[in-house]
């Protein structure tokens, strides 16, 4: 039998991420949650990889786990060689980096142009 009390309580918790994020920006949909943070040298990656490790102590605090095989991590540039960095969440590297991700049924590649979603279509 289906009950409101869990989505409630998940939504209830999560209207508390944007205290454990300091830098990083998010979208937050039903379950779903997309960080964003634009990265111009080594010292905004380590920014990037702080508020991770403070968003793991957030939810660790309120009882939830972070299912890391669901990260998908994308770079969108247009620059022949981004800036890479091994950022881990729970232990576990986030890398390799995707190629594309599929948002609410649009695909969305690192060069930030439509080809890929028109492919798939």
């Amino acid at each position: 039998m289906w009950s409101p009390i869990p989505p409630l309580l998940f939504s209830l918790s999560i209207n508390s991420i944007n205290k454990a994020l300091k830098q990083l920006h998010f979208l937050a949909f039903a379950d779903d949650i997309k960080l964003f943070y634009q990265v111009n040298s080594l010292a905004d990656c380590l920014i990037l990889q702080n508020d991770f490790n403070n968003l793991v102590s957030w939810a660790t605090k309120l009882g939830l786990q972070f299912n890391t095989a669901k990260f998908h991590p994308v770079i969108f540039t247009r620059k022949s060689s981004p800036i890479r960095f091994n950022y881990t969440v729970n232990g576990s590297s986030l890398v390799p980096f995707d190629k594309s991700v599929n948002d609410l049924g649009f695909v969305f590649g690192s060069k930030l142009n439509r080809s890929l979603h028109i492919e798939q279509i």
